[in-house]
């Protein structure tokens, strides 16, 4: 953004400070909002850097269904469980693009769910 360079060591700075102006801007008419985008972005990253985070190889047996699988560590499946959440998987590329979100997954327990495909032949 502009001059201000978007990496995994400068974003927590950026969602803070993307959190006080939301917060300074309660209540106020035609202002900063937070809008869904964002919501979902922040919720990727705080299952990222969630200590009880749990990471999910492909299973085996999908390993030997499909040709275009190579390994189970084609694609990689993140989950946190987080007050804040709307039960979605977010489908991302290896480089962290976003290719599509599931959403409306039915449950009652929240979560959020990275999915990260890490060959090209997965889409």
């Amino acid at each position: 953004m502009d001059s201000e360079i978007i990496n995994k060591d400068s974003l927590p700075n950026l969602f803070e400070h993307f959190e006080k102006l939301e917060a300074q801007n309660s209540g106020k008419q035609d202002v900063f909002r937070v809008n869904d985008e964002y919501k979902d972005a922040f919720r990727a990253f705080k299952v990222l850097n969630n200590s009880n985070m749990v990471s999910v190889s492909l299973p085996e047996d999908m390993v030997e269904k499909y040709e275009f699988i190579e390994s189970g560590d084609d694609a990689q499946l993140y989950l946190a469980l987080l007050d804040d959440t709307n039960r979605k998987v977010l489908q991302t590329r290896k480089s962290g693009m976003k290719i599509n979100y599931k959403n409306h997954i039915s449950g009652s327990i929240n979560f959020f769910w990275r999915f990260s495909s890490y060959r090209s032949k997965i889409k």
